[in-house]
């Protein structure tokens, strides 16, 4: 299911719980590591809430980790 956090960036990345689970994060952990809790980054996922550029930008600047299993779809 595709999301309204869909602002794409200059290598064409869609920031969605798959791509951040790819870069080794779990939505709480991705949360944490942004500075905004987990259930804003829950509904900014789901298209509920509009990110803001700078959340964009951090949560693509994440350093990537061991990969873990998406186990949500939005």
């Amino acid at each position: 299911m595709l999301t309204k956090m869909n602002r794409k960036d200059n290598n064409n990345v869609t920031v969605t719980a798959r791509y951040l689970a790819g870069k080794g994060y779990t939505l709480t952990r991705a949360a944490l590591n942004v500075g905004v809790s987990p259930s804003h980054l829950t509904l900014v996922l789901r298209g509920e809430r509009k990110p803001s550029d700078a959340l964009l930008e951090r949560l693509r600047a994440l350093p990537r980790l061991k990969p873990v299993c998406c186990r949500v779809e939005y």
